[in-house]
């Protein structure tokens, strides 16, 4: 059977148009390479749509999400339907990313064969956590014939977990090399300063902290490290609304640390914006609580967002990114529930002279296009595709 009778039926609960593209990337990287792909996915209102990116089209249909149970359960049905057209063609993949789709899958694709059915996480659930989540995840995952996961350490705890015949494959949540990446623009960076009412000079660093304020960022840790640094040190958040939950969290954990006058706060940002404001700021951050499977064995895509713009990171001492992190040099890692360690980290990594730190820009962007890129294990995608093809 040819490529081309082939047709990927892809499913997410992401919206393609809010957030980093990972949850797409692989339905992205299908239709770069010429497969036939459609997308069921979450949006804010229905819409049947083509989604254009730098490495391919797909058609795609979006139904909203939430935040009501009435508005999931009709985002589950309308799925269901959607897959019970599709199911009676044997030339059909069922490409589930992510848990959300799992409860319409669990009925929709009772009798299909494994070898039609793919299921691909990049949070995956770990034991009790998430316990209803998890009895559907589970199922779907021993149901498929292939199952990929975005981490060594995660794959082999899922395969045990869930009892699977096979480890997952593993492909890391990645910027493909040729995803556009700006620029660091200095009237940007200076556009920082002005938003937080600050006059830096040349020593002032940005620390980047992408995400709303929350215990799964440690960012309270983060502001108490923030209070124990020199006024040369600014703090950038991004995520939050202004009066949003998080936003009043973390007002009040900066008021209480002291340090209002040495933080930002850039909102909720489309990706691509994000990525302008990421390459204004010099040291990430990507911490992580030290309180399951998969905050310990974390491979967040935040880091390759962080090496395409050129930053070094903060991350925690956790076995995976530890390792990353020393092996390639990649910034600093530390007790990620110690601001007192994550102060001496960002010390650290402030230490470069102008011309380390111009170096290490550049020597981390090219990292994250070839060692870090999403090219350098996506071709496990191919090779399930080929696999499924001699099968059916």
């Amino acid at each position: 059977m040819e490529s081309s009778n082939i047709e990927i039926l892809f499913v997410t609960g992401a919206d393609p148009h809010k957030g980093a593209p990972h949850q797409v990337m692989a339905a992205l990287w299908f239709a770069g390479k010429g497969w036939r792909i459609r997308m069921f996915t979450a949006g804010t209102r229905y819409l049947c749509y083509t989604i254009t990116t730098p490495l391919g089209s797909i058609p795609n249909i979006s139904y909203p999400i939430g935040p009501s149970i009435a508005v999931k359960l009709l985002w589950q049905l309308r799925l269901l339907g959607f897959i019970l057209r599709a199911r009676f063609s044997r030339s059909t993949i069922f490409y589930f990313q992510g848990h959300i789709g799992t409860v319409a899958g669990f009925f929709a694709l009772a009798g299909i064969h494994k070898s039609r059915i793919i299921y691909h996480t990049q949070d995956y659930l770990e034991p009790g956590r998430h316990p209803f989540w998890a009895f559907f995840e589970k199922s779907i995952a021993r149901k498929s014939g292939y199952v990929i996961c975005n981490e060594t350490n995660r794959a082999r705890f899922m395969k045990s977990n869930y009892q699977l015949n096979n480890l997952p494959f593993v492909i890391r949540s990645a910027l493909p090399h040729e995803w556009p990446v700006p620029e660091f623009e200095a009237s940007l960076r200076a556009e920082i300063f002005r938003l937080g009412g600050i006059f830096p000079d040349s020593a002032t660093r940005l620390v980047l902290h992408i995400g709303p304020f929350s215990n799964v960022r440690c960012s309270r840790f983060v502001v108490e490290a923030m209070a124990a640094l020199s006024d040369v040190y600014v703090l950038v958040f991004t995520g939050m609304a202004r009066g949003s939950q998080s936003f009043r969290q973390a007002e009040e954990a900066v008021t209480a640390a002291g340090i209002e006058k040495r933080v930002v706060y850039l909102g909720d940002l489309p990706f691509d914006e994000l990525l302008r404001y990421t390459a204004c700021c010099d040291i990430g951050l990507l911490l992580y609580p030290d309180d399951g499977i998969g905050n310990y064995y974390q491979a967040p895509g935040r880091l390759t967002e962080y090496l395409r713009c050129g930053l070094p990171v903060v991350t925690s001492n956790f076995p995976g990114l530890e390792l990353l992190t020393l092996k390639f040099g990649l910034g600093i890692a530390c007790n990620p529930e110690s601001p007192q360690d994550i102060a001496m980290a960002i010390q650290k990594i402030n230490n470069w002279n102008i011309e380390e730190r111009l170096g290490e820009r550049a020597r981390l962007k090219e990292l994250a296009r070839s060692e870090f890129s999403y090219e350098k294990q996506a071709w496990k995608l191919e090779e399930i595709l080929q696999k499924i093809q001699s099968e059916l």
